[in-house]
């Protein structure tokens, strides 16, 4: 089954669809997508969601293996019984042709491959000290997690397309902004109308079997009304990756910002009136709340973080970072 969706995704690439494209038509043909695919052949007990990503796609049509080839030897341990590792150059893999049997036949993978240069760049964008004018910003400063409300269009030059439910739900957190509707009411509208956060969200997108808890929070929603992204600048390179491997942020100043490079949700003019309501409202000083196991005495089971008391429905602890534990006191 799994090589008969790589020769349709062949096909669909020559008969002129873009990669955009064929992963929406995988998504309404409810296909399921790699990561799913291989927990269903496991034996794993999860519920598709058939939510392909134009990235997935490219990755596809850009295998040389389909055609027969075996590449190894990607990537390599950083240290002798470390389980991280690093990539490994491309020159340095191990490629042998024509070492296993071809789901695509080689000549047809070498025309798709010109079709997909219409698609993918590889030039590096130089990195400008505030803002970048190109119409183009490398993979190495893309973000591999994009703001809620956006996904990825396919290719490799780090263009973006709305999400439709969620940019919608963008949408719906500025207008009751502007109607002075203050963030933790927000959340708990969110909350009442049972739609995912933004993690959840992704944690369902990406093939998870959890129960949303719908927890929105006021801080997640002020993070969205601050995202100057969701006006149609793209801002990239705000983190850095040592030779360790570990990230690092990088200063505000040095952070490549792209305008009008994405699709905008809300207006600009919308955005700093919002700015301006959430700079003129005076900060909520909460009182100590008076509650059961008050002061972080409540652990999750599953990862040891403090549980959070939550009081906007039934009283409860919730763990923020295992969102389907809760306690009910």
């Amino acid at each position: 089954m799994a090589s008969e969706v790589v020769k349709k995704i062949y096909g669909c690439i020559l008969d002129g669809f873009t990669p955009a494209q064929i992963q929406d038509r995988l998504c309404a043909e409810q296909v399921p997508t790699l990561q799913e695919y291989l927990e269903l052949g496991r034996g794993k007990d999860i519920t598709p969601t058939f939510l392909w990503e134009a990235r997935a796609v490219t990755r596809i049509l850009t295998n040389i293996q389909y055609k027969g080839t075996y590449v190894s030897g990607k990537q390599e341990s950083k240290a002798i019984g470390s389980h991280s590792k690093d990539w490994v150059d491309k020159s340095e893999w191990i490629v042998i042709p024509n070492k296993h049997s071809p789901i695509i036949a080689p000549e047809m993978f070498e025309r798709v491959q010109e079709i997909m240069k219409s698609f993918l760049r590889s030039e590096p964008t130089p990195k400008s000290a505030k803002h970048c004018q190109n119409d183009f910003v490398s993979a190495e400063h893309t973000p591999r997690v994009l703001p809620y409300g956006y996904r990825f269009n396919g290719g490799d030059d780090g263009s973006w397309r709305l999400n439709e439910l969620a940019s919608k739900t963008v949408r719906r957190i500025f207008n009751l902004a502007l109607q002075g509707v203050f963030e933790a009411d927000i959340a708990a509208t969110l909350k009442a109308e049972q739609i995912p956060s933004p993690q959840e969200y992704r944690q369902i997108k990406g093939g998870k079997d959890i129960t949303p808890a719908f927890a929105w929070r006021a801080k997640g929603v002020r993070d969205i009304l601050r995202d100057i992204q969701y006006t149609g600048v793209q801002v990239c390179g705000k983190f850095g990756r040592r030779k360790d491997g570990s990230h690092y942020r990088i200063h505000e100043s040095d952070w490549i910002i792209v305008p009008d490079k994405i699709p905008a949700i809300v207006s600009t003019d919308e955005f700093e009136t919002v700015a301006r309501l959430l700079a003129n409202r005076k900060k909520h000083q909460p009182g100590q709340r008076e509650h059961l196991l008050r002061g972080n005495i409540v652990k999750c089971g599953c990862c040891g973080h403090a549980m959070c008391y939550d009081k906007l429905s039934d009283p409860v602890y919730r763990c923020h970072h295992t969102v389907s534990n809760a306690i009910v006191i």
